[in-house]
């Protein structure tokens, strides 16, 4: 499989950070929490394949993982023909307060108006 192909499987965020390790930076040894989709469901011989590629499986449902593996190791493991994608954990935050500060104001449904 050629370098290319393997990079496509990461996503952005991932492939910033595996080629910032290749360029010597200190967070090849970082682990990163990751989503891992596959091709198949996941059975024993294909996890045994992850994690000898140096991936730490922490739960699975159907064809998708969640992991964690070191910035170094991504690479090796989207290399795997078993993997489709790979994508790098990133925080969710809340939703901003409602604009809305008056209590009785009606929110905006999005559906416009209507007829008059």
């Amino acid at each position: 499989m050629s370098e290319s192909s393997i990079d496509a499987k990461l996503d952005p965020r991932l492939a910033a950070l595996v080629e910032a390790a290749r360029s010597g930076a200190p967070e090849a040894a970082e682990r990163v929490d990751v989503l891992v989709a596959l091709v198949a469901p996941m059975d024993d011989a294909v996890r045994a394949d992850l994690e000898s590629r140096g991936l730490a499986v922490r739960s699975e449902v159907g064809t998708v993982c969640t992991a964690s593996v070191t910035v170094e190791d991504a690479m090796r493991v989207a290399a795997s023909p078993h993997v489709l994608t790979i994508e790098a954990s990133a925080p969710l935050y809340a939703e901003p307060e409602s604009r809305h500060t008056d209590p009785s104001a009606e929110p905006d449904s999005g559906w416009g108006e209507g007829p008059a």
